[in-house]
């Protein structure tokens, strides 16, 4: 590499470690909870159940989009060739890493994957069965396109669903 390259990355890096602490210390002493922002007494309007009710369809969504998130952050590991382990961790992080930054900064607390460990078993369980099971399944994919597509209607139905998005 280039010494321009090379000072480029390092001034990234320097921007994007000044951004996560200036965001980190708008959160922590900035962080007013709000009275109309959803607290985790209110979770409860949205049966934890999934049925045929709008509620229970739209655990579901929410449910299933977990599961998409980190399915691809497991894909996204693998082919960096990451091991096991950091399969899972990046899986589960791709999972619920944004809704725990936001409820991070908007002062909520707990976190939304502690107030309800679903989330974080449903994230844990999709991280494992992915890691095991996509080398089988990609040996039989013929049309990658239309695979690539169906994983990106997949996650932007899961980020309409998700309510800590």
């Amino acid at each position: 590499t280039t010494e321009a390259q090379r000072l480029s990355r390092h001034l990234l890096a320097a921007a994007v470690i000044s951004a996560w602490s200036a965001a980190l210390l708008a959160a922590y002493f900035g962080a007013v909870p709000l009275a109309d922002l959803p607290r985790p007494e209110t979770w409860a309007l949205m049966p934890r159940v999934v049925d045929l009710t709008p509620g229970g369809l739209l655990r579901f969504a929410d449910y299933f989009g977990t599961a998409v998130f980190a399915y691809a952050g497991v894909l996204t590991a693998g082919t960096r060739g990451m091991n096991f382990l950091g399969c899972v961790i990046v899986g589960c992080i791709t999972a619920m890493g944004g809704g725990t930054f936001r409820g991070f900064v908007l002062g909520e607390r707990p976190v939304f994957w502690a107030a309800e460990p679903e989330y974080l078993y449903i994230s844990v369980a999709a991280s494992v069965f992915t890691f095991f099971v996509w080398p089988y399944i990609d040996r039989r994919i013929k049309n990658r396109s239309a695979l690539e597509a169906t994983l990106n209607w997949m996650d932007a139905v899961s980020i309409g669903a998700d309510p800590n998005s």
